[in-house]
């Protein structure tokens, strides 16, 4: 997350470029590979073409391109945007990516209830939060397996869409039950829980220094 808003938040390459080395990192621990990401990035596919084809056309400044029949002009600064507007688009989808792949959803919502303390215990606001989140979050790998299998499965997109929908509402349904029945680890109890590894504190480290460096190049120090 934090990775995340300083994507979003910063405009030097250099500063950019910072980022992708505990994003490098995380993936060489995680083993993860690229192919799999491929495939979730040829559904933004559109959503790319339309942004970057909008940073084009419409952004402001020096001419390196023009169509005067079609008003269409492409500018130095267009295309710096059209380039940065990308790269965090694909930088977010990795992200969201390589926590799906690497981490159990309900161990990133103890975690996170891990971070937040007393603020996360039982009675708080934060709590109840938490497990609405931990009941979300685990319904996504079920949903992921089960849209995977609804689009190679035959018939009509009508008949295959009721299924997926009154399996979902039956499945939502159980975890509910589990929740209300206390079946479900308590994301505050499984956060008391973990500890932190060699591999965790190597992380923090690059990350922290990955954000040093990558502020000192922003503000123009480095």
């Amino acid at each position: 997350l934090l990775i995340l808003a300083h994507l979003f938040r910063w405009h030097r390459p250099g500063a950019l470029a910072l980022l992708a080395l505990p994003l490098a990192g995380h993936a060489r621990l995680h083993r993860l590979t690229l192919r799999p990401f491929l495939r979730t990035l040829r559904y933004l596919r559109a959503l790319l073409a339309v942004t970057v084809g909008l940073n084009l056309a419409l952004t402001p400044g020096h001419v390196v391109w023009g169509a005067a029949p079609l008003h269409l002009w492409v500018t130095r600064e267009g295309i710096a945007l059209a380039a940065l507007t990308g790269l965090r688009l694909v930088g977010a989808v990795w992200i969201a990516h390589a926590l799906y792949r690497s981490v159990e959803p309900e161990a990133l919502v103890a975690a996170a209830a891990r971070l937040a303390g007393p603020l996360a215990a039982p009675g708080r606001r934060l709590h109840h939060a938490a497990v609405v989140a931990q009941l979300a979050m685990g319904f996504l790998p079920w949903f992921a397996d089960h849209l995977g299998r609804w689009r190679r499965e035959p018939g009509e997109l009508e008949g295959r869409l009721v299924r997926l929908l009154h399996a979902g509402e039956e499945e939502i349904a159980a975890r509910a039950a589990a929740a209300e029945a206390g079946r479900l680890a308590d994301p505050w109890a499984a956060g008391r829980r973990l500890r932190f590894t060699a591999a965790d504190l190597a992380a923090a480290l690059l990350l922290g220094l990955a954000l040093a460096a990558g502020w000192a190049v922003e503000a123009g120090l480095a």
